[in-house]
């Protein structure tokens, strides 16, 4: 806990939210993403408020390599979480 929230629940800056993009910039290159998939989780990055909102872009995709990729804290499933999975299920993304 820092000051009183979970790490998750922290604001995110422009610095995060990039290197986010990065990850998912690279993702997208390496054809783990398809374009659709790719345009959603820009727009959920470029959206995301906390670190918990951010690090649910990118939770199933593997490290980048050769980057300095902060590790995001885990969190536990919520209805957020459920709600875009069901949005991606909707859209046949996946």
């Amino acid at each position: 806990m820092n000051g009183g929230y979970a790490a998750a629940e922290l604001r995110v800056s422009d610095a995060e939210r990039d290197r986010v993009v990065e990850r998912l910039q690279d993702a997208y290159a390496e054809g783990r993403l398809e374009h659709d998939e790719f345009d959603m989780r820009m727009h959920l990055a470029m959206t995301a408020k906390t670190r918990g909102d951010l690090s649910a872009v990118t939770r199933d995709l593997s490290p980048a390599t050769g980057t300095d990729v902060k590790a995001w804290p885990s969190r536990a499933v919520n209805g957020e979480d459920r709600m875009l999975a069901a949005l991606a299920h909707g859209l046949g993304i996946g």
